[in-house]
């Protein structure tokens, strides 16, 4: 995932996304949009380089694609928990 916050908790997310959970990168994005302020511009070749990173085949490409994997498969035994559970109860 390439992360480009712009407002309130987006900021928080981009750090959860690529910091914590490591399956993304930032495009460098640090200016909460606002019409009364003035903002940096992030070029083209920033993103493209961000996604890039994401979606070539160097190590942090990789390394993104392989958390990627876990977390999915987590998210997946915790949803089939879920529902198995709620089939036990209603019988």
């Amino acid at each position: 995932m390439v992360t480009w916050p712009r407002f309130a908790d987006q900021f928080y997310n981009e750090k959860l996304v690529v910091e914590l959970l490591k399956v993304g990168v930032g495009v460098g994005s640090t200016d909460y949009a606002s019409k009364l302020e003035t903002r940096r511009v992030i070029g083209g070749k920033v993103i493209a380089e961000a996604i890039g990173r994401v979606m070539g085949d160097g190590e942090d490409a990789e390394a993104i694609r392989e958390k990627d994997k876990e977390l999915g498969e987590k998210a997946r035994r915790a949803v089939a928990r879920v529902g198995h559970l709620t089939m036990m109860l209603d019988g």
